[in-house]
Formats: C-alpha cells, structure tokens, sequence
C-alpha cells in the first residue's frame, strides 16, 4: 500500500511541476513575424460591437461600427432602435488623407474639419503613418515592447499585439483588451470630449471592406 501510495505521490507531483514549467519564449525572429501580421491587420478592417460612453450630460450606447481601409477611417455609432431594427446614426466620424468629417449627438449636419485642427491631430493614432513608422522600429519593439510616432507612445504585449496608444498631453488613447484567447474584446478610448468610452467587438472582418464619406 505504501509502494502505491508513493506512485500516487510521484505522479501529482510530476503534474503539479510540469504545470510549472515556464512557456518557451518567442524568439525575435518569430516576433518580426507576429508583429508584421500584427500591423498588417490594422491597414484594412471592419469592427462590429456596441459602445457605451459619456458626451456633455448624455450617455450614449449604440451598435459601433469601425471602417478602416489604408489611410481611410469611418466610425458609426448606430441607435439599435426597437427591437434591434435600427434607429438611425448617433453619431459619426470619418477621416481620409484629405479633410475629416463630423456628425456629433444631437445633431443632423456634417461639419469638415481640415487635418491641422484639434480634431485632425486626434486621428493621428489611426493613420497609416503610424503603422509604417512601428514598423521601422521593429528592433524596439521587439527589444521594449514600445515605439513611438509623434508625440505617441505605442506599447505592444509579449506576444506584438498592440496593448496601447497614447498622447498624455493631448488626452488622447486607446486601450486593447484581449481575452484568454487572445482576442480582442474591447477597446477603451480616451479622449478630450467623451468619458468611459468602452467598445465591446463582436466581430472584425478583414475582406470586402469599404470606407465612404458621411452623407
């Protein structure tokens, strides 16, 4: 009996350390890799979730959708309406390399903003110029998991999926929240208009996607 109960042992034991055992650390070669898959996902996709934020004294929530292809952006956040049928837009953003356009809460009328604005230096963090400046740090980032881009700070997780970006002085960030998977769930914006602006993603298509102007 004792013979056995000292298997018994020797086995949860074995279990318990092999448990333990530290998980083989990515080599930076494999690191290039994941980060340029990484950056290659941000040049063209399409987000779908529901949002919940603070504008002045409203709360707003709504069905998000987020567009983006190369240097063209556009980021809807849609009333579900009753019974999820759809309500219209609440509110609506979009950017191209040339002027960027607004439709705020409350409000039917689009107004232009020009790139050099407050408005343009906000969107600094979505362009495509960020992407190709991470990727000649590369050797950072792989070394300090950080990069910069004009005032930006860019930090990327153990595995070179980007956990942040953020502008301290502009009051300007967005957080990325993974789940156990390592997928993304959330996105946490910060900005100088809106509070506990928490994005829920549902789904992120990377084909077929197309990016047009507010109307």
């Amino acid at each position: 009996m004792e013979k056995y109960i000292v298997v018994i042992i020797s086995v949860i034991m074995i279990t318990l350390f092999g448990c333990t055992v530290k998980p083989t650390p990515i080599h930076d070669q494999e690191k290039q890799i994941l980060l340029s898959q990484e950056l290659e996902n941000w040049k063209i996709f399409r987000l779908t979730g529901n949002t919940e934020l603070q504008y002045q004294s409203f709360t707003i929530r709504g069905n998000a959708i987020i567009s983006k292809v190369e240097d063209k952006f556009r980021f809807d956040i849609i009333n579900p309406g009753l019974f999820g049928l759809g309500g219209g837009v609440l509110m609506a953003f979009y950017v191209d390399e040339n002027n960027i356009q607004t439709r705020m809460f409350g409000s039917s009328s689009i107004e232009t903003h020009n790139l050099d604005s407050a408005q343009g230096q906000m969107i600094k963090f979505i362009s495509q110029n960020i992407f190709n400046s991470i990727y000649e740090q590369r050797d950072r980032v792989i070394n300090t998991l950080e990069a910069e881009y004009e005032g930006f700070q860019i930090l990327f997780t153990p595995n070179m999926k980007i956990s942040k970006i953020s502008n301290e002085k502009q009051n300007i960030g967005i957080d990325f929240v993974y789940d156990r998977q390592n997928v993304l769930s959330e996105l946490k914006l910060t900005t100088p208009i809106t509070r506990n602006f928490v994005i829920h993603i549902d789904k992120i298509d990377y084909e077929n996607v197309v990016v047009t102007p507010l109307k």
